[in-house]
Parts: C-alpha cells; structure tokens; sequence
C-alpha cells in the first residue's frame, strides 16, 4: 500500500531526509492533519466505484473491523436529503474505562460520495473538529477524544477502504 505512496528512497541514508526534518518540526496539530488527509486519500482510492452507505451499514461495518461505534438517534436537520445521527465511540477497555462511550459525536448521512467529501472538507476547516469519511457519510467527533480511540477507528476505516 505504501510503495504508490511516491515516497522512495532508502530509509538508513546519512542525511536526514525532508520528510524526517518536516515531521521533526511539526506541531501534532499538523501530524493529526496530514494523517487524516492520508486516510482521506486512502478512503477516495476508491473513487467514482465508491458506493453509498446507510447509517447502520456504515456503523455495521466499521464495528465489524473494530471502530466501536455506537449509532445514535437522528437529529433534526433542515438540510435536504442529509440524515444527521448522534454518534459515540466505545472507549477502549483496557480495565480502567469499563466500556464507557464517549459522546460528541455525529454521523452525516449525505446524498453520494461527492456531498460526503464536501461535508468532510467543510469539517476539516474546524481545528478543534476530529473528521473523517468514507463514500456518502461523514463522521465527526469533538477533539477530546482518547488517541488510542482515534487509532481504533482510523484502523477500521482503514479496513473498510481495503475491503
């Protein structure tokens, strides 16, 4: 998956290489950017053969891989053919969370891909916003959410997109 990356090169060369001294220098707000834009671009890899997706077929699948994923109900909205859901995540139950959820979430249903990449790219001019997408539907949390459940659900979208 990588190698069509365009990153080439040998790893152990002498001289650090840019991408090295940009990631050195980087603000994690910047990291978290350009690792959700890698996923955005993982999640169009699929371009105009992406499909559409339902709340609960895109909530069904993503917990299939591990997102953990709890659908809430729908929100009011006045936006046409646009269905808005609470969303939570599960938190990692490493003992000490005891599978609580973490709210602050929804879950953007939109018309097809097209609208679901714009929805996205309206989110991602919010900085304190934590967004991400796959095909027609866009899920945004607020930023205080635990890395370990960021990880979790970029990995299972990242699942989703190879699938």
């Amino acid at each position: 998956m990588w190698a069509s990356s365009g990153i080439t090169g040998s790893p152990d060369r002498e001289a650090p290489s840019t991408l090295r001294r940009m990631i050195a220098g980087a603000h994690p707000a910047s990291l978290l950017a350009a690792v959700t834009l890698a996923l955005l671009l993982v999640l169009a890899g699929c371009g105009a053969s992406e499909g559409t997706f339902t709340a609960e077929q895109f909530v069904a699948e993503a917990n299939a891989r591990g997102a953990g994923l709890v659908l809430g109900p729908p929100l009011e909205t006045d936006r046409a053919e646009t269905t808005i859901y609470e969303l939570s995540l599960e938190e990692s139950d490493n003992g000490a969370a005891g599978g609580e959820t973490h709210g602050g979430g929804s879950l953007t249903v939109l018309p097809d891909a097209e609208a679901g990449l714009a929805e996205y790219e309206r989110c991602e001019t919010s900085a304190s916003l934590i967004c991400f997408r796959a095909a027609n539907v866009a899920v945004i949390f607020d930023g205080n959410i635990a890395p370990d459940e960021i990880s979790r659900l970029k990995q299972a979208l990242r699942a989703m997109a190879s699938s």
